[in-house]
């Protein structure tokens, strides 16, 4: 096999998310895992990426150095996946990509916009969302995922900060159940840039208007 433009873009989209597995990059890619597992195993043969066992049976790609330099990214590789967050960051995948296909817009990921902030330096919001999700003519939504009760002083200084933020549309919550749901609605109560959604819902009942 040839590497390709696809290879390197295949390879930047799963740099930006830092892992994910040949399912998601197949959903990404609108194609069955049947498809393109040639693919995945070629860029992993070839050294540009490899695979982590993470729990008893499921496989996370992530890029290595070789991998970051053939695609021409500027993003370091991921050092490692953490466990702790494995699971938060494996579901925002799947969010990310059911976002972009229902809205048609284009989610920047945390990473990125960690690495952005580091670019443009100091006087930046200190807290920075899950990812970003741009529509076009539209101030970015930020997008948040929650699977796990955060303390509540600590949301309303996010909520706060987001609040001071003139350069977001919206800010969108997706909890992980409805005890979540609840919260995040009651911390959300006066702010009416903030949506909150249930994560099963998909994102396909979003309305974007």
């Amino acid at each position: 096999m040839i590497f390709s433009p696809r290879d390197a873009q295949i390879l930047r989209w799963i740099n930006g998310h830092g892992f994910a597995t040949g399912r998601q990059v197949a959903d990404w890619l609108g194609v069955r895992y049947q498809s393109i597992h040639p693919r995945l195993k070629f860029l992993t043969d070839a050294g540009y990426l490899r695979s982590q066992r993470v729990g008893h049976n499921l496989l996370a790609l992530r890029l290595t150095k070789a991998g970051v330099t053939r695609c021409g990214d500027d993003l370091p590789p991921l050092r490692a996946i953490r466990f702790g967050s494995f699971f938060h960051d494996l579901q925002l995948i799947d969010l990310a990509t059911k976002l972009t296909k229902q809205t048609g817009g284009q989610f920047t990921t945390e990473r990125r916009l960690r690495q952005e902030r580091g670019f443009k330096g100091v006087g930046l919001p200190t807290h920075i969302p899950d990812g970003l999700l741009k529509l076009d003519g539209k101030p970015p939504i930020a997008i948040e995922l929650e699977l796990s009760t955060k303390g509540w002083q600590r949301l309303q200084n996010i909520l706060q900060a987001y609040a001071a933020d003139f350069s977001l549309g919206e800010v969108w919550y997706f909890a992980g159940n409805d005890a979540l749901r609840r919260r995040l609605e009651s911390a959300a109560e006066g702010y009416a840039f903030v949506r909150v959604f249930s994560f099963a819902e998909e994102a396909l009942s979003l309305q974007t208007d």
